[in-house]
């Protein structure tokens, strides 16, 4: 399945889904073992600095990593070490991703712009509000 936003119905917090995914890891070029992964990051969606785009923060991972039987596991770590390793690397990439998304500039067409921004959910929808033109 593709990474996906999802909206929840009951607090309206926003979350991105990476569902379904596989790891392999190789040692110069052959499988050493492999990894099934499932992970839901918390979104909030701000004004940016200057109010003239959004800042997207992303929260602290749920992750679900399951060390797989269909290669075995020759990596010299166990598979809740392995495991770990993997929520590490994971934690890292989404700390760099995070400073890439604090100012995101929103389009202008024709010198109109919009104003007053919201991001929410609506019966599990994600929701793009804005109050005016510029």
């Amino acid at each position: 399945s593709p990474p996906m936003i999802g909206a929840n119905n009951a607090d309206g917090k926003l979350s991105l889904v990476l569902p379904d995914m596989t790891a392999t890891f190789m040692y110069q070029g052959n499988p050493v073992a492999q990894a099934a992964l499932n992970a839901e990051i918390e979104l909030a969606v701000a004004p940016n600095q200057t109010g003239e785009g959004i800042a997207i923060s992303l929260g602290t991972p749920a992750l679900d990593i399951d060390v797989l039987p269909t290669i075995a596991n020759e990596t010299h770590f166990t598979n809740d070490d392995l495991s770990s390793a993997v929520k590490l690397a994971l934690t890292a990439q989404i700390t760099t991703v995070s400073a890439l998304l604090g100012d995101i500039p929103l389009p202008s067409l024709a010198g109109i712009q919009l104003e007053d921004l919201s991001v929410d959910a609506d019966q599990g929808y994600v929701m793009v509000t804005a109050q005016g033109l510029q």
